[in-house]
């Protein structure tokens, strides 16, 4: 019973007191009491916690064999015995239609040497036929591939520099 019940039950007693006599009685003090709410009567249920958008995290895209060896003719055009064995791939952010291309780049004396380049070409079918940009130093180094308006501090670069290591 809610402490609304409660006076109001005790003010009934009360009225009812006063009409069955004609004497003056005096009314007893009610007496609150603290009665715990019922469930289904003031019970909200609490709002769960907003989640947390989580940051998104790149897709790391295997890169079809036509596209490795197109970045190969590149890279031997400056050293023949250099090459790639395998390229991952995450789409640039807000260009359309353009992926970036990490690989490490195998040659005589060469540790932790990658490349990054950029391609219009879909980088996981064959065969490949787009076009192909260096965007690091190490790709511009190490390929014959020319250069563009392509930056590795566009997004998409670096996630896919961070799918090599």
């Amino acid at each position: 019973m809610s402490k609304i019940s409660f006076t109001l039950a005790a003010a009934a007693v009360l009225l009812l007191a006063g009409c069955s006599s004609a004497v003056p009685v005096a009314a007893p003090v009610a007496e609150t009491v603290d009665v715990a709410p019922e469930a289904s009567e003031t019970a909200t249920p609490e709002a769960a916690p907003e989640a947390t958008p989580e940051a998104e995290v790149a897709e790391c895209i295997a890169v079809a064999q036509s596209t490795v060896n197109a970045i190969n003719v590149g890279v031997a055009g400056i050293e023949p015995a250099n090459n790639i064995t395998s390229a991952v791939a995450v789409r640039a952010g807000e260009r359309e239609n353009v992926w970036f291309v990490a690989a490490t780049i195998n040659g005589e004396g060469m540790t932790d040497v990658v490349g990054l380049w950029a391609t219009n070409d879909d980088i996981t079918v064959d065969p490949y036929s787009g076009s192909m940009f260096s965007v690091n130093g190490e790709a511009s180094a190490f390929s014959d591939w020319g250069t563009s308006d392509f930056s590795s501090s566009e997004a998409g670069a670096d996630e896919a520099l961070d799918c090599v290591s």
